[in-house]
This record gives structure tokens, C-alpha cells and sequence, in this order.
């Protein structure tokens, strides 16, 4: 059942594959056909335009003669598609398809990803798993080296490397390798959208069986390592293992230094399925820890573990027919010169080059690119274009293309004006002497149209400098009047903008009045209640002041008494200038009435509870003088127990709230 799976995958994975080159093709050959026929239509009839040029030209017949023969020789020769239309015929030499075997592959290093060096990762799976082919060192003189068995060349593709891509085929390509051959292998739907049981499957892997994540704290614990424990944990412990996750892969990166983009991906994000991409990318840099411990005995594979996305920004190609004679590719045939050839732009894009030459193509066995400029690492993918046999017999039989056909076009021309030039001279040197005493008399009337022309010169450069002066002019009154447009509007502007705060300030005018009407009605009551307080007061002295009488055994505690009593009245006089105080933070208020109402509604309640604690000790001194009224006899009176009823009404710290602690007091 998985091998059929895994059948059906990889033949899946070909028929994308194969239906994205042959788009590509189509839409480039479209291109090159319509380009090629525009050519032609702008060139036109050409024989037609010589012959009548011909037939219209004052000729002798035997300047004529010559080149009516050449032409018709011409008009003779241009039978057969030519060499371009056998270019457009070309196809794709097997990089892509895998048609052109690994043996068919030489690179100077890095052998083990030779098989990587193929267009869009290949049509197998194992050919896309490290994104590219890049030399174990980046040194100039490294190069890639096909076997294209004689075949005519007329394109290449180039594409850089992409190690990380996130792509799912690339991460089974991965996890091929790093597995063992007895070890099962997931189906490639699961890679569309890694499952958490994948992820730590993966996991297991590289940290269990070859230890490629570097030891930190804190470390993994038993409920992290088995799949078992963390299925049937809550979502608290599955958090919490891949958030370690991600940051012991991090610090691997860093160990090895490897410049990798960080991953955009969360222990969320894979619990809930989501960013695949980036899932991918975290089990492809877990295969490539894994890797890198696995071939550690392994020579030359340095190249494989340089992670960033890289491409060759320039290149040179040259061709072979016996592996040992090499020859560049030129750009002109009169001025022989290596081409540079330009290189993607990124690590996906892909950078077509046309290797057609107008001097003719001849077969290649051996082509071979050497990179010369590179971004990070010269990392590449590459496909060759070029005829299949029935082609290349056609493309050599006829050598001429459209630029050739246009170069003897081009020359038959010059050929025909150089003949009418030269009848023309003649004619003209016979025509010359009766000009010169025509150009005698048409000189002084020359002379006079210039003088005239000079005179309307003058009076047009005089009109156009008033013109310049009026221009300036009415460009200053617009500005002037764009000016005095937006003045007004921000005037607008303001006074809306004014009149809104008007009708705000009026608001919170009628608000603030209310307000105060409401507090000077409070303010009054608390008067009241001050008075009550203050008769309460003077009825409670005279009640002290007749106790004080009794007490002519006790007359030194009476006077500590009296002088409490003196610290209470003291005290209340305290609490009168309070209410004063009140009164002018009132009036204050009136201003800023807002912000001092809280203050005061908190001030109220803290001197109510004051006056309810006055109110209980007042209960308490009643009591007290009570039974001290009720003694047996006034030289037996309990004055310790007394005073200390007395010590017990500690006086009021701050403003008093309302009159009914001043009439406990």
C-alpha cells in the first residue's frame, strides 16, 4: 500500500514537473516565433522594393545588367526553413527529466550533489532533496561538466540553489537520505501538512539516534521524548516541547553557524496545522543536523551544508568534442571575446540564454559551466536546450540565418546605391557648371530672404521674451491666488474649529455652574451642622465644668483634666478654622470644581468615620460620668479609671466633615 502510494506521488510529482517545463517551453517558443516574424514583417518585400527601385532608377542598362543577375541569383538561393526555424525545434537534453544519466554529470567537487544540479529539482524526488549542486569551496575554477553526446546546442537555463525551501518534496528527498533503507518511509501527502506525530518522529531521529542537537538546559524530559505521553498530555506540555524545540534548533544554527532566516513558525502554528511552509522548512534544517552527523566520515561533502539561498550572478560556458580540448563560447566572430553570461537574480528565478551564434552552430559533446561571480555560494540548477536527430541534420545543411539572409539583403542594397551613386555623380557633374550660374543669381536672393530671415528672427525672439514676461506674470497672480484660497480655507477651518470649542466651553460653563449651586447647598448644611455641633459643645463643657466642682479630692488629676480639656477645645477651634479652610477650597472649587469634588466626597468619608469614632467615645465619657455620679461618696471617686475614659477621646486630625462630630465632641 505505501509503495504504491509512494508510486503515485513520484508520477504525480513528474507529470507538475513536466507540465511546467512544457509551458515554459511553449510560452518561450510563442515569444521567439513572434519576434521572428515581426523581424520579417519589418524587413517587408524586400526583392519587390530592389526591383522597382530598378525598374524607377535612370540607369544605363549596362549598370543594370550586373545587378539585375545578382539579384535574380538571390531570389534563387532562398529555398528551406533555414537554421532558425530548426532552432525553434529545440528541446530540453534530459537535465530536468533525468533522461540525461548521473554518469552523464562531472562536477570538480561535491560529487554527492551532483545529482541536484538538475532544472527545478528534477523530475525523481532524491534529485531535489538538496535544492542544487554547489562545490565544496568557493574558489574560482569549480565547474559543472555534461555529456550532451554530440548534440547541437541552442539554449540554456540556469537557477540557483534553494537548500531551505519549504517545499514538501524536498523535505521527503531529505528524509530519504537520512533514514535507513529498512526504515519506513511516510507517504508524500503527509509532508503536504506535517502532523505533530511526524514532526517528533523526525525528531527522534536527529536528537536519539545521531544526536545533532546541541545539549542545553533545559533538556527534553521523558514526557517530551515519548510520542505516547505527549499525545495524551494536555496542550500546556505540547507547547511547551516544541517552543524548546525551536530554541535548541536555533542554538544548533548558531553552533554551527549557519546563516539561516529564522523560522516565522510557532508551537500554535504546528498544533494547528497551519504554515506549512514553514513546518517543512524546520524538518528540512532537523534532516540536515542529521546529515551532517551521518556523513561525518564522508570526504567532499562540505558544499551540501552551506544553507542559504544562493545562485551564480555570472558564468562562462565552453564546449568540448573529446573531454580535452576546450574551446569558450565567443559573442562575435570578427572579435573574438569569452562571453560572460549574466545569472538569475535570486535562488528560484530562472535565466534563460540563447547560444545561437549567426556564424553557425556546430555539435557539442562536452559542455561545461564554470562560475566566475556568485551570491553567497555558487549554488546552481541547469537545463541545456538543443535539436533531437532529425533536426540536426537540417540546421547543418542550410548554415544561413535570418541575419545572414539579411546581410546579403544589405549588400545587394549598398550594391544598387553604390550603381545609382555613381551614374548619379556623373549626371550631376554634367548638370554642376550650369548650377554654378544659376547659384550665382540665386545667391543674392538668398542674401536678401537671409536678411529678412534675420529681421523675423529678431522680432520673434523680442516677442517670445514678452511672452516669457507675461507667462511669469500669470504664474504669479495663479500662485498669488492659489495662496490667498488657502488662507481663506484654513480660516475656515479655524473658526469651525473655534466655534466648536465655543460651544464646548459653554457646555462644560453650565455644567460647572450646576455644580456649584449644588455644592454651596452642601456647604450650607454643613454650617448647620456646625452650630448644632458647637451648642452640643458648650452643653457638654458646662456638664465638665460641674463635674470639676465635685472633684475637691482630686484636684491636681483635675487639673491634667482641665488641661485635656483645654487640648479638646484647642482641637475644636483646630476644626473650626478647618471648616474655614473648607470654605476657601470651596470657592476654589467654583474654578476647578471637577477635579475637587472627588477629593472631597473622599475627604467626607474619612471624617465620617472620624465622627462616628467620636460619637463612640462620647458614648463611652457618658457612661463613664455616669457612674461617676452614682459613687458612694464624692472622696471615693475612681479618678484613675476616669482620666483614662478622658485619655481615650484623642483628638481629630483634619477638616471635619459635617456638624455632627463636632456635636459628639
Amino acid at each position: 500500500m505505501q509503495e504504491d502510494e509512494t508510486k503515485d506521488a513520484k508520477a504525480i510529482e513528474q507529470e507538475q514537473i513536466l507540465a511546467l517545463m512544457v509551458r515554459q517551453m511553449d510560452g518561450h517558443r510563442a515569444t521567439v516565433w513572434n519576434k521572428i516574424a515581426e523581424d520579417h514583417r519589418n524587413l517587408g518585400n524586400f526583392l519587390e522594393k530592389i526591383k522597382g527601385f530598378l525598374r524607377c532608377s535612370r540607369m544605363d542598362d549596362t549598370a543594370k545588367d550586373p545587378l539585375t543577375k545578382e539579384m535574380k541569383t538571390f531570389e534563387a538561393n532562398q529555398t528551406g526553413p533555414g537554421q532558425e526555424a530548426c532552432i525553434a525545434q529545440a528541446i530540453p537534453m534530459g537535465m530536468a527529466s533525468e533522461q540525461l544519466t548521473l554518469k552523464q554529470i562531472k562536477v570538480t567537487s561535491n560529487n554527492l550533489g551532483a545529482n541536484c544540479a538538475r532544472l527545478l529539482g528534477g523530475s525523481q524526488k532524491a534529485s531535489s532533496a538538496f535544492g542544487g549542486w554547489t562545490p565544496g569551496s568557493d574558489t574560482k575554477g569549480e565547474y559543472i561538466q555534461l555529456d550532451l553526446c554530440n548534440t547541437v546546442v541552442s539554449g540554456l537555463s540556469i537557477q540557483g540553489r534553494r537548500p531551505v525551501s519549504g517545499n514538501p518534496e524536498q523535505t521527503g528527498s531529505l528524509l530519504e537520505k537520512l533514514l535507513e533503507p529498512s526504515d519506513p518511509l511516510p507517504p508524500m501527502r503527509l509532508y503536504k501538512r506535517p502532523p505533530v506525530r511526524l514532526i517528533h518522529d523526525v525528531f527522534m531521529i536527529v536528537h536519539t539516534r545521531f544526536g545533532a542537537l546541541t545539549p542545553g538546559e533545559p533538556e527534553f524530559s521523558a514526557a517530551h521524548l515519548d510520542y505516547d505521553q505527549l499525545n495524551k498530555a494536555d496542550r500546556t506540555i505540547k507547547v511547551e516541547f516544541f517552543d524548546l524545540l525551536l530554541s535548541r534548533l536555533k542554538s544548533a544554527f548558531d553552533a554551527r553557524q549557519w546563516l539561516v532566516p529564522p523560522l516565522k513558525l510557532t508551537a500554535a502554528d504546528i498544533l494547528g496545522g497551519k504554515n506549512t511552509a514553514e513546518s517543512n522548512r524546520m524538518l528540512q534544517l532537523l534532516c540536515y543536523l542529521g546529515l551532517q552527523k551521518k556523513m561525518e566520515a564522508e570526504e567532499d561533502t562540505a558544499g551540501i551544508f552551506k544553507l542559504e539561498e544562493q545562485w551564480v550572478t555570472k558564468f562562462t560556458l565552453s564546449s568540448s568534442p573529446d573531454g580535452k580540448s576546450w574551446a569558450p563560447m565567443m559573442t562575435d566572430a570578427e572579435k573574438p571575446k569569452v562571453r560572460v553570461f549574466e545569472g538569475p537574480k535570486n535562488g528560484s528565478q530562472v535565466k534563460y540564454h540563447s547560444l545561437w551564434v549567426p556564424t553557425g552552430m556546430q555539435p557539442v559533446r562536452y559542455l561545461r559551466l564554470t562560475p566566475t561571480e556568485w551570491q553567497a555560494h555558487p549554488g546552481l540548477r541547469v537545463e541545456v536546450f538543443g535539436f533531437t536527430e532529425g533536426c540536426i541534420a537540417g540546421a547543418l545543411a542550410e548554415p544561413q540565418g535570418r541575419l545572414d539572409v539579411v546581410q546579403r539583403q544589405t549588400s545587394l542594397m549598398k550594391r544598387c546605391l553604390g550603381a545609382a551613386s555613381t551614374w548619379a555623380t556623373e549626371k550631376w557633374r554634367q548638370l554642376q557648371r550650369e548650377e554654378e550660374e544659376k547659384s550665382l543669381q540665386a545667391l543674392a536672393a538668398k542674401s536678401q530672404v537671409e536678411q529678412q530671415l534675420q529681421d523675423a528672427l529678431s522680432q520673434i525672439k523680442k516677442l517670445r521674451k514678452e511672452n516669457q514676461e507675461m507667462e511669469h506674470q500669470i504664474t504669479e497672480q495663479e500662485q498669488k491666488l492659489v495662496d490667498a484660497d488657502t488662507e481663506k480655507l484654513r480660516i475656515t477651518v479655524e473658526r469651525e474649529k473655534a466655534e466648536v470649542q465655543v460651544k464646548t466651553s459653554e457646555d462644560k460653563l453650565n455644567n460647572s455652574s450646576e455644580n456649584v449651586h449644588e455644592a454651596t447647598g452642601r456647604v450650607r448644611e454643613l454650617e448647620d451642622k456646625t452650630e448644632e455641633m458647637q451648642s452640643s459643645l458648650q452643653d457638654l463643657h458646662q456638664q465638665i465644668c460641674v463635674l470639676t466642682e465635685e472633684r475637691d479630692l482630686a484636684r491636681d488629676k483635675e487639673e491634667e483634666l482641665f488641661e485635656m480639656l483645654a487640648e479638646k477645645e484647642d482641637q475644636l477651634m483646630d476644626t473650626n478654622q478647618g471648616y474655614v479652610n473648607l470654605t476657601d477650597q470651596l470657592n476654589e472649587m467654583r474654578e476647578e470644581l471637577e477635579e475637587k469634588i472627588d477629593d472631597q466626597a473622599q475627604v467626607m468619608e474619612e471624617l465620617g468615620e472620624r465622627n462616628q469614632l467620636l460619637m463612640d467615645q462620647l458614648m463611652k465619657l457618658t457612661e463613664e460620668l455616669a457612674k461617676y455620679r452614682q459613687a458612694p461618696a464624692p472622696g471615693r471617686v475612681d479618678v484613675p479609671n476616669l482620666l483614662s475614659s478622658i485619655a481615650d477621646c484623642k483628638p481629630v486630625q483634619g477638616l471635619p466633615s459635617d456638624g455632627t462630630e463636632q456635636s459628639a465632641e
